[in-house]
């Protein structure tokens, strides 16, 4: 293990961001893959943002200075996610879960 990442997302403020700035928002955050793949509801995208937060979280330093969210990318299949950093594959552990008020998520690298 090299570090651990958590993350804790306020649904109502992320709801109005999305609101607000949608198209530019998931543009500049999601890669064109992401956006293609991930279910068009608010829910997955505040899931699949609070990873990205959580997953630079537990990067080492070195890392993290040039990792930018959209070098981050999170793919699912068959309801797993797998994470990419810079097109590499890395065995990133996840976990998440969501209430009607918050999304929390936890990465190990």
């Amino acid at each position: 293990m090299i570090g651990v990442g958590i993350d804790i997302l306020d649904l109502k403020k992320f709801k109005k961001v999305i609101k607000r700035y949608r198209e530019r928002f998931l543009k500049r955050i999601f890669t064109e893959k992401e956006i293609e793949k991930i279910p068009k509801k608010d829910i997955f995208y505040a899931v699949n943002f609070s990873f990205k937060e959580s997953i630079w979280k537990s990067l080492p330093e070195r890392m993290q200075k040039n990792t930018f969210f959209k070098d981050i990318e999170i793919l699912w299949e068959n309801g797993t996610p797998s994470v990419r950093i810079k097109k590499k594959q890395y065995p990133i552990s996840l976990s998440f879960s969501f209430s009607e008020d918050f999304v929390i998520t936890v990465s190990i690298f």
